[in-house]
């Protein structure tokens, strides 16, 4: 049901404001679940197909957010309703303000493919929720430097905890002097280790975070 009313919400879109400026042909057989927020108990009557112009208005935002996330990310359309189905706040986030610097902010950072990339959002979806300027970027910073991280180790690092539900999106946003230095203030007296055999430790076994 919900598959038919998004389809024809698209196609009302375009009557009314032309082509859209995200292409949906990769979505055509794609069946979002409803948003959390958002009920429909049955079909209103007339031709109307909500009651509310600004509710319709809303879910189409809402899927253009997906079609354009699964063109940036190189998703299938069964990763595409995994992410939207385990972060439903995604579909509320901002393409232009939040989405789009936060993913080329990362991309770059940390020199992930778009594959990689995909991989890390679809796994680690939280992340985009965090701010660069205030979170992302002081973290990873605070990381590559406590643990002496080129470049090629930082990505190392995080791409060896992408896999961990939820493990890098809750460590990028907490606080590191608060949280993340006793642990490994810890392991360094508890192991006898050096700052260079810390770094080497976390790279092989990043899970120890």
């Amino acid at each position: 049901m919900f598959s038919f009313l998004v389809q024809t919400l698209f196609a009302l879109q375009g009557a009314r404001k032309g082509p859209s400026s995200y292409s949906s042909h990769h979505l055509s057989g794609a069946h979002f679940p409803s948003p959390p927020f958002i009920t429909v108990n049955a079909r209103p009557q007339g031709d109307a197909l909500f009651a509310s112009p600004n509710l319709q208005s809303k879910i189409i935002d809402q899927n253009e957010i997906l079609v354009w996330l699964q063109e940036r990310l190189c998703l299938i359309d069964e990763h595409t309703i995994e992410l939207a189905t385990r972060f439903p706040k995604i579909r509320t986030l901002s393409i232009v303000e939040q989405l789009e610097p936060t993913l080329d902010w990362l991309q770059s950072r940390v020199g992930l493919s778009d594959e990689k990339l995909g991989e890390l959002v679809r796994r680690q979806p939280t992340v985009l929720d965090l701010s660069v300027r205030d979170v992302l970027e002081p973290n990873i910073s605070w990381l590559q430097k406590r643990l002496e991280l080129d470049q090629e180790s930082l990505q190392r690092v995080i791409l060896r905890m992408t896999p961990m539900v939820g493990g890098l999106a809750q460590l990028l946003g907490s606080n590191m002097e608060e949280n993340l230095e006793p642990t490994l203030t810890w392991l360094q007296e508890q192991l006898s280790l050096d700052d260079h055999s810390l770094s080497k430790l976390v790279q092989s076994h990043p899970y120890v975070l």
